[in-house]
């Protein structure tokens, strides 16, 4: 067993260090007590059995920071952080109805700002407020 994940395993009188202290035995270093290998291999492996990662607020920052960024028209810095929360969860659905917000708001400019010839001219803004109302 290597020493990081033996130190993952404590002593439950006092919480010191357990050491190696002969083939099949450990032993604390602060009180003393012995604990047998096989005791301290199912208590790593429990150690290991519960760890568990949880990026839900890290990923619910990044979100809002790429909305800011969203409606301040910035969308370069916007994409750059929805493509950090699709890292971390691609299937996150608020982050994919942002991209297709993205989507469609590229769509608008290019119709409604002039950049799309035969469709008549509407203020962007008052498209883009009946779309993300309802």
């Amino acid at each position: 067993m290597s020493e990081l994940i033996v130190n993952a395993a404590v002593c439950e009188i006092c919480g010191g260090k357990l050491v190696l202290r002969d083939e099949n035995n450990f032993e604390c270093e602060s009180c003393g007590a012995n604990y047998p290998k096989e005791w301290v291999r199912a208590k790593v492996q429990e150690i290991k059995g519960t760890v568990a990662v949880d990026n839900s607020s890290s990923v619910e920052n990044l979100l809002t920071r790429a909305k800011v960024f969203f409606d301040q028209g910035d969308v370069g810095k916007a994409k750059k952080y929805v493509e950090r929360i699709l890292d971390i969860d691609a299937n996150h659905t608020a982050t994919l109805l942002l991209i297709k917000k993205m989507d469609l708001d590229f769509a608008f400019s290019l119709i409604f700002d002039g950049q799309a010839e035969g469709w008549n001219r509407l203020p962007i803004e008052n498209v883009r407020q009946q779309v993300y109302e309802s």
